[in-house]
């Protein structure tokens, strides 16, 4: 009986642990390469130094490289969509040191609009959840996250915005019909500010893409163990 149990526990664990791996690399904006430097866990400043104040406002990440005193530094993982965006610029991240932050109408900036550099993988079917961490400096409906299938957005089954002004997690959930439909294309994800969106300083951080098993798995292993452990015991 033990054993049997024991072996449900680590199901489920395993379970969870497919339920929280992410897929989204450099997802938290630490890795920057720094040519001559190396990969550097830190945001770089006009001024040289090493500081999570960051790079100062309006400097372009273009093809994933933002320049500026000097120092060029290269985001991993992320391109502007327009050329219209600003890395890990004033305030403080939602964790580590950097972050990505895009002007606002309210500073007379267009907004701007962050891909993946690359394929994250390919859709199989699996459901999967997409999460941010975004603090809104004008209307929270502003803000953008989406996933794509070859470059086209995917209706998610149900969203969740934050409030604005201030750290808030934003969520979309798309569920196994339609991670099905894109079977076989690649994924890759937006984010940022809408194009003439509202607002001053928007700041982005921590982004995740999580598979998550459909309750009736969850569902089918419990009720599967429940009945091993009472043929057991009868």
């Amino acid at each position: 009986m033990k054993k049997l149990v024991l072996v449900l526990v680590v199901a489920m664990f395993a379970l969870a642990q497919t339920a929280s791996a992410n897929i989204v690399p450099n997802g938290d904006f630490e890795l920057l390469f720094v040519p001559g430097t190396g990969n550097a866990n830190a945001t770089i400043m006009s001024t040289g130094a090493y500081s999570k104040n960051g790079v100062g406002l309006g400097i372009e990440l273009n093809d994933g490289t933002f320049s500026h005193g000097g120092l060029t530094a290269d985001v991993a993982g992320w391109v502007d969509e327009a050329g219209l965006t600003s890395i890990a610029a004033q305030g403080e991240p939602h964790s580590g040191r950097n972050h990505i932050l895009v002007n606002g109408s309210g500073w007379g900036q267009p907004g701007g609009l962050i891909v993946s550099a690359a394929s994250l993988g390919l859709a199989d079917g699996t459901p999967l959840n997409l999460s941010m961490w975004a603090n809104a400096a004008g209307a929270s409906s502003d803000i953008v996250l989406e996933l794509l299938a070859n470059g086209s957005t995917l209706s998610a089954s149900t969203s969740v915005d934050g409030a604005a002004g201030s750290y808030a997690e934003y969520s979309r959930l798309y569920d196994a019909a339609t991670m099905s439909a894109v079977s076989g294309q690649d994924l890759t994800i937006r984010f940022g500010l809408a194009l003439g969106g509202s607002g001053t300083q928007s700041k982005f951080d921590d982004i995740t893409l999580t598979a998550v098993p459909e309750p009736a798995t969850i569902a089918l292993l419990s009720l599967g163990g429940l009945g091993l452990i009472r043929r057991r015991r009868a």
